[in-house]
């Protein structure tokens, strides 16, 4: 607190003196696109949440935003309510600056606690109702609560269902990270100079230098830097939860090794996608993108360099491959003659694979046959409105007449429009039936016609003079 209330007091004996600093042009609008940055991609990031209260969220990063260039002429009842609450005014006065230091992007129910927790009237007589997300997949309703729990998209999803609920929420579907499992003991408490010691610190290598050839427009902190020193930090840093708290647009896609009713392009494991991310030096020259890891200090330097000293050589692939089955998810990496890539960006969005290992499920499920779709149509909701024939019923019984007479009153009202009309009551379908052609009728048609032709070209032949007729008259 003091270290606080001396900043405070520099802060208002440098405003005192009403200074003026000239700053760059170049320095002065580099900060502000800084600025309009961040707010853009923590927005982004929120509008995937879908929080309770996000047209209010919306409304004051909208503020924020304008406020980087000018200051907003009109400003909604509900953004006022909300920099009142956040003391907006106050902190401007004190440090020029407005901070959102109390933005949890942590808790998706709650994420900033000083404004209304939900849209309200208010909110949705501007903005309109908000279009949100289509909501997670859930279990059916015979599933008792122990099982929604357990698996919250159901036992036996299909792929499109694990699919959509990974796009649209990937913590639902992933079990969440509780640190070290008790097979990785081994790694965590390794003898000095061990084997297990060696895939630590080069898994630990590994970790640092994917995370820091991901460019920095796709960072959330474009400033962080990721060094794990322990086994455990590494493995944390490949967690779903870190991911979504570090990456901008993350999309989150399956990974369908090991499952069945699934078609499509095999994606390998993560315990064999080894091979791809620690190639042996037998292998020749890496790709574009890998090349650099295999010199001096990359990590694949430093894996080929220790196969070389190990006595047994299958210990160490053995090692990583249990260290990369525990990671939750991995880059979309890929190493052919075709594709070097470490990190994927497909329709500018990163694509980050999944490990099976964690998913909420039991299996795969088949796809949805005809029958079931048949079921799922009858059980749909009821319509809003009662059918034209049945509100004439009823309003003609409010009069006063029992069923029967207006069921009959309508009935004879159908009749006679349909005489009226002309209509014969045969169905849509039944009038538009193609009726073949009777080739009886046809024949004898084409008969009549051949014989009116013939008859024709007589009476022509005897009316018109030849030549020879028209030259002796003349």
């Amino acid at each position: 607190m003091m270290m606080v209330d001396w900043i405070y007091k520099q802060v208002l004996e440098f405003q005192a003196t009403e200074p003026v600093l000239w700053i760059p042009s170049k320095l002065w609008f580099s900060f502000l696109s800084r600025r309009l940055t961040i707010l853009n991609k923590t927005h982004e990031r929120i509008y995937r949440m879908q929080p309770p209260n996000y047209g209010v969220i919306s409304g004051l990063f909208a503020y924020l935003m304008q406020s980087v260039i000018f200051t907003p002429p009109k400003v909604n009842a509900y953004v006022r309510e909300s920099l009142a609450a956040l003391q907006y005014k106050r902190h401007c006065d004190t440090f020029g600056m407005f901070f959102l230091d109390t933005l949890d992007l942590n808790n998706a129910g709650c994420l900033i606690a000083e404004i209304l927790p939900e849209d309200d009237v208010s909110v949705f007589r501007i903005l309109g109702p908000l279009v949100r997300k289509p909501r997670m997949p859930i279990a059916s309703r015979e599933e008792d609560e122990e099982d929604l729990t357990q698996y919250p998209i159901g036992k036996r999803p299909t792929w499109k269902q694990i699919t959509r609920s990974l796009e649209a929420n990937p913590t639902t579907l992933i079990k969440k990270w509780d640190g070290m499992p008790a097979d990785l003991f081994q790694y965590e408490n390794a003898n000095e100079g061990s084997t297990e010691e060696m895939a630590c610190d080069i898994f630990c290598k590994f970790t640092s230098q994917m995370w820091m050839a991901l460019h920095e427009e796709w960072r959330i902190d474009a400033t962080f830097d990721i060094a794990p020193r322990t086994i455990e930090v590494a493995l944390t840093q490949w967690t779903v939860d870190f991911v979504l708290q570090h990456c901008v647009n993350p999309i989150f896609v399956p990974c369908n090794t090991g499952f069945e009713h699934v078609t499509g392009r095999h994606v390998a494991s993560f315990e064999a996608r080894f091979k791809m991310y620690f190639p042996l030096e037998s292998e020749g020259v890496l790709g574009k993108f890998w090349s650099t890891f295999g010199a001096e200090p990359g990590y694949i330097h430093d894996f080929q360099q220790t196969m070389k000293d190990v006595i047994h050589k299958e210990e160490l692939p053995r090692c990583l491959e249990d260290l990369l089955r525990q990671c939750q998810c991995l880059p979309d990496s890929a190493r052919s003659k075709s594709t070097n890539r470490g990190w994927h960006i497909h329709q500018k969005r990163m694509v980050i694979l999944t490990n099976p290992e964690f998913y909420s499920i039991l299996e795969v499920g088949e796809k949805t046959t005809v029958t079931s779709r048949r079921l799922e149509k009858e059980q749909r909701a009821a319509p809003a409105h009662r059918s034209e024939r049945e509100r004439k019923i009823l309003m003609l019984q409010a009069k006063g007449f029992s069923q029967e007479i207006a069921i009959k009153a309508i009935n004879a009202q159908r009749t006679a429009r349909r005489k009226a009309l002309g209509d014969t009551g045969r169905s849509k379908k039944a009038k538009n039936k193609r009726v073949a052609p009777d080739r009886n009728k046809k024949q004898e048609k084409s008969r009549t016609d051949s014989e009116e032709g013939s008859s024709d070209s007589g009476e022509s032949s005897l009316s018109k003079p030849s030549s020879s007729q028209s030259e002796e008259s003349s």
